[in-house]
């Protein structure tokens, strides 16, 4: 649980310091991929830290393009 605290305190320290860079710049596009990879990240962290067996990108790698090669090879 203390781990998950500090995770979660560390995501809000970054966005809280980089976020305005972005209303400054007026990069609105930016400042959404940043959000999403930040909040992708403090998930994938989370789940790290909470479950014994972890996913592996290249599972998830398969589980996303396994159908669209089944859609060419047939």
């Amino acid at each position: 649980m203390l781990v998950s605290m500090i995770i979660i305190i560390i995501s809000v320290v970054i966005a809280a310091k980089e976020l305005p860079r972005f209303k400054q710049s007026s990069s609105r596009n930016d400042a959404i991929a940043f959000t999403i990879m930040l909040l992708v990240g403090t998930v994938c962290s989370l789940l790290a830290v909470h479950t014994t067996k972890n996913i592996s990108p290249l599972q998830v790698i398969e589980f996303i393009y396994r159908p669209i090669s089944q859609l060419f090879i047939g």
